[in-house]
């Protein structure tokens, strides 16, 4: 994993916070963009071919597929905090992208499902994804970003950008 002055900590060892470029995300958005559209495919498929429901059977692949991170924000004068659920993802399939005003975190592990009916035993390996982007209400200084993952939790905790104009007031009331 990659650092840029970050952690990442579970209750077990710390992890390095996998920080990522926007180019990398967007490799990994173009993989979940072919695993929807390859499932959607198989969907139609086994519909009998039938048109005309192609936005059905996407958001169908989609929801399979692609889960949404619930987010908490929190904000104080100086931090900015961000708690999101990712429970069954472990800090390795996690990247996270930070710009001073973009968050972007996806994950991607595989779930192996395994059926023993007596005579063959079949095992069916398919992705799970997670993604979320998140315009950020303040500039934030990616390199001082800290995050732990505990218990299912990510918390990233951001220190914000502080305004010129707030600087000069605490330089002159000094």
């Amino acid at each position: 994993m990659k650092v840029q002055g970050s952690e990442l900590q579970t209750a077990e060892q710390v992890f390095s916070l996998n920080l990522v470029t926007a180019d990398e995300i967007a490799d990994r958005m173009r993989d979940i963009f072919e695993a929807i559209t390859q499932r959607a495919c198989e969907i139609f498929e086994s519909n009998g071919r039938v048109p005309g429901r192609d936005v059905e059977n996407w958001l169908r692949a989609e929801g399979e597929l692609l889960h949404t991170i619930p987010m908490d924000i929190s904000d104080s004068e100086c931090d900015l905090v961000i708690r999101a659920e990712i429970a069954v993802f472990n800090a390795a399939e996690l990247q996270v992208s930070l710009v001073p005003r973009q968050l972007i975190m996806c994950g991607e592990r595989e779930i192996v499902k395994e059926c023993d009916n007596g005579r063959k035993a079949l095992a069916v390996s398919c992705p799970d994804f997670i993604y979320r982007s998140l315009d950020l209400p303040f500039a934030v200084i990616p390199e001082l970003a800290r995050a732990t993952l505990r218990d299912g939790i990510l918390e990233i905790e951001m220190r914000k950008v502080v305004p010129a104009r707030a600087l000069r007031r605490e330089t002159w009331a000094a």
